[in-house]
């Protein structure tokens, strides 16, 4: 399955929080494909740290990166209440992370 990772997950994974790496190192162990929108780089670039720049040309260069229209706009966000709606309980927890994911 394709994961469309939102800005939060991807700083969370730069900075080392969270677990977010490891979590993010597992899923793609697991099949996954990871990606994320020109939206989100253009976030993360713009919050980067001076000190972050070579670990986020890395990672962001790994993932593919998709543009972002109005048609796929809605689409993400009604897969993303799709999965909210199968896991209606669940918490903050490392793994839960992926409530910042959507299947592509």
């Amino acid at each position: 399955m394709q994961l469309l990772l939102d800005t939060s997950v991807l700083i969370d994974a730069l900075r080392l929080r969270h677990g977010r790496r490891e979590l993010l190192a597992e899923l793609v162990q697991a099949g996954h494909t990871l990606a994320t929108t020109a939206l989100n780089v253009a976030e993360v670039y713009a919050g980067m740290l001076p000190n972050e720049a070579r670990r986020t040309e890395a990672l962001l260069g790994v993932l593919d990166c998709y543009d972002l229209t109005g048609s796929s706009g809605a689409a993400s966000g009604s897969a993303q209440t799709t999965m909210e709606q199968e896991r209606p309980h669940a918490g903050a927890g490392r793994h839960d992370s992926c409530r910042h994911c959507v299947r592509a």
